[in-house]
């Protein structure tokens, strides 16, 4: 099996690209378990070295990427410590022990990055070992204070490495007992190893964004704070941003543990994390944890004050408002909206503050102040003070919404009134706006209101502008028969027929929905018997029994 075993990977290192070697390795890997020195007595110490080494060299810088996987790397890294371990035992030298240690920390910390933490912790306790037996040999031939002092630092950077690694394997494995066990362990030893410190610091931040996603909060707190400790340090390699970066985490963990007990803390750290450097996202996490933790709005206020002093952009200071009336403190929230419209009222993003405002009032019933904002931007508009082209469509929309529920809770009046301001601003700004709809949502309003001879108007303008549309057609159907014009009633329906069949393009004919056009017949045939349209409305059956598939729909049109 030896002979086999030493064949297979004399093999594996002159192969270039060959398909085998991926079976090559896991027979290696296999097999490397039933083999001890024993069984290798024949082979000198020296020969299971060098084909270790060469195993170790060949995987590690001839022939990675694309050739082998990680998981395969790792493989192969594990027989070949396993191979070097078998050598000399207590015998071994001290640079046979040195490079034990290190094969067993690097495989170790291969399995860890491919996931296979169980395998990774026999090699670090392995080095461990290793570390032990070079100690005492160390101290055995030491001659001077000195040089004991040396030696002891460089077994403790491996010793650090080592406890790292296997803080990194705990984590993998869910147990966070021993994982801040070992890192506490790490940071005692900072003291001799200093320059360790940025990478002990990044390691317990990296564990507090796991746990932190694990919606571990007590162990992500833990790991964050640690991380700030460790950061705080060695303020010359670890700068400002990174330690407020880490006390931001710190503050969303204990916001997001969702205990009211722990605001207090999550404010703490975000408060330290203003002071290490003042950021937006930071204080817009103070606001966040402020609003959680209910404090009164004499204090929200002051704290939202604080912005206004800062240098942060409009967007910022919007985020904030929205945050503000998303969690109903309208009185801090509206407060703030004044004075972001006053402060920013030259920017040409103010727009963006003004529509904002608007929606809020509007959503908060305070539909007066509402129009005076309204008023402004037209004013403004009118003036130079133009809304940016990607604002316009919103600022219509805001309306239309609007007008649309006071039309729901049948306040046509009102209804009238928003869409009016659409209608001005449009004959200020000629930009592109369904002018058609909007022309027949007001004639319905006023249709409601029994003012024909305006209905009639916005009839006709939204006829100018969409004539083949259905909705137009419906419109120009009932006014007709309002007016007792069935000639002109009778020539809508025809046209409304010329729809259904596909007659007009298909770009203006409508989907066969609750609002197609047979639906629409059948609201004619009914409007036109209200109305004593007898003829118009035999009419209208005959195209609804012609095209509806729904017999419940025509019968329900004939009664």
């Amino acid at each position: 099996m030896l002979n086999i075993f030493s064949e297979i990977v004399e093999n594996l290192i002159v192969r270039d690209n060959s398909p085998s070697i991926p079976e090559a390795i896991e027979r290696l890997f296999n097999d490397i378990a039933n083999i001890n020195r024993d069984s290798m007595a024949e082979i000198q110490d020296a020969q299971v070295e060098e084909m270790a080494v060469n195993l170790w060299n060949w995987a590690v810088t001839k022939r990675v990427g694309s050739v082998i996987s990680e998981e395969q790397k790792a493989k192969l890294r594990h027989v070949a410590c396993k191979l070097v371990c078998m050598c000399e035992g207590s015998t071994a030298s001290e640079d046979a022990i040195r490079r034990q240690i290190l094969m067993n920390m690097k495989t170790g910390k291969g399995w860890v990055d491919v996931g296979n933490a169980m395998m990774a912790d026999g090699f670090f306790q392995a080095a461990m070992v290793g570390l032990e037996q070079l100690y005492c040999k160390l101290m055995q031939r030491a001659s001077t204070e000195a040089d004991i002092t040396l030696q002891k630092s460089a077994m403790e950077r491996d010793l650090f490495k080592v406890v790292s690694y296997q803080a990194e394997a705990a984590i993998a494995l869910g147990d966070f007992q021993r994982a801040s066990s070992c890192s506490l362990r790490c940071k005692d030893m900072l003291i001799r190893l200093p320059k360790m410190t940025g990478y002990l610091h990044i390691l317990c931040y990296n564990f507090g964004i796991e746990a932190y996603k694990q919606n571990k909060y007590d162990e992500s707190s833990f790991w964050l704070s640690q991380s700030y400790d460790i950061g705080k340090m060695d303020k010359n390699t670890i700068g400002p941003e990174m330690l407020a970066k880490v006390l931001r985490l710190l503050a969303t963990a204990y916001l997001d543990w969702n205990d009211r007990e722990y605001c207090d803390k999550a404010l703490h750290a975000v408060n330290l994390a203003n002071k290490e450097h003042l950021n937006p996202a930071g204080i817009f996490l103070k606001v966040k944890i402020l609003l959680k933790s209910e404090t009164a709005n004499e204090e929200l206020h002051e704290a939202v004050m604080e912005i206004l002093h800062l240098d942060m952009s409009l967007d910022f200071c919007l985020n904030v408002a929205k945050l503000l009336m998303d969690h109903e403190r309208e009185f801090v929230g509206f407060d703030l909206m004044k004075i972001i419209c006053e402060r920013f009222k030259s920017s040409e993003d103010i727009g963006k503050a003004l529509l904002l405002h608007i929606d809020m009032l509007l959503q908060r019933k305070e539909e007066l102040l509402a129009k005076e904002k309204i008023e402004e931007i037209i004013i403004g508009h009118r003036r130079g003070r133009k809304l940016k082209p990607e604002l316009v469509s919103c600022f219509h929309n805001i309306l239309w919404q609007k007008a649309a529920r006071s039309f729901e809770v049948q306040n046509y009046a009102e209804a009238l009134n928003w869409y009016h301001y659409s209608l001005r601003f449009y004959a200020i700004d000629k930009t592109d706006l369904d002018l058609a709809k909007l022309q027949r949502n007001m004639a319905s309003c006023y249709l409601h209101l029994k003012q024909l001879d305006k209905a009639k108007a916005s009839v006709r303008e939204a006829e100018r502008r969409d004539p083949i549309n259905i909705f137009t057609q419906f419109y120009i159907f009932k006014i007709a028969v309002l007016e007792q014009n069935s000639t002109r009633a009778l020539r809508a329906i025809n046209t409304l027929e010329r729809l259904i069949t596909g007659v007009v393009p298909k770009e203006n004919a409508l989907r066969m929905d609750k609002d197609s056009p047979v639906t629409l017949l059948s609201l004619v045939a009914q409007f036109a018997l209200e109305n004593g349209q007898q003829i118009v409305a035999g009419k209208a059956l005959e195209y609804l029994a012609q095209y509806s598939e729904d017999p419940q729909q025509v019968l329900s049109a004939l009664k």
